[in-house]
């Protein structure tokens, strides 16, 4: 597996380990207030009785960048009791991932709407959009890692030993 080479090699990287240290400090408060706002058990709650935003082949949205992050945040990607009628990142309690793409994050169903008030979104939307913004730089810096340990390395990492 490509993640049990590179992942010494990333977390040896200053940049890349400062800049995880700031996404999961942001996820931390957007998931605070998505739970004490309400849209946490409401998602859930659709998510689990076959609502749409967690349905079948949302997982094809991930990148590798963030399916990399989520596993060097610790994220278990294993899923015994995957439903096939949902995203694969559906668990029991929700999304299993600690980064999620922005459509995961930003979409807003006419449910939460109609359920939530409107200063508990615009909330949850300034606080999530910080995170969003740091998960972008993690990304990017990941990706320009990679790029160069990748064509740089005398044995590319790619090539399985």
């Amino acid at each position: 597996m490509i993640y049990e080479r590179i992942k010494d090699l990333i977390k040896q990287d200053d940049e890349i380990t400062g800049l995880m240290r700031e996404l999961d400090t942001s996820i931390e408060e957007a998931e605070k207030v998505r739970k004490s706002t309400g849209l946490a058990k409401e998602c859930e709650d659709c998510a689990k009785g076959g609502g749409g935003c967690c349905g079948k082949g949302m997982e094809g949205y991930y990148g590798i960048e963030i399916i990399l992050i989520n596993l060097l945040m610790g994220v278990k990607l294993d899923q015994p009791e995957y439903r096939e009628d949902s995203c694969y990142f559906l668990g029991e309690d929700g999304c299993i991932l600690m980064a999620r793409e922005v459509i995961c994050v930003n979409f807003l169903c006419e449910r939460i709407y109609s359920g939530i008030p409107l200063r508990n979104i615009i909330l949850f939307q300034e606080v999530s959009g910080i995170a969003l913004q740091k998960l972008f730089y993690l990304e990017e810096r990941i990706k320009k890692f990679l790029r160069r340990t990748v064509m740089t390395s005398s044995r590319p990492l790619l090539i399985a030993s």
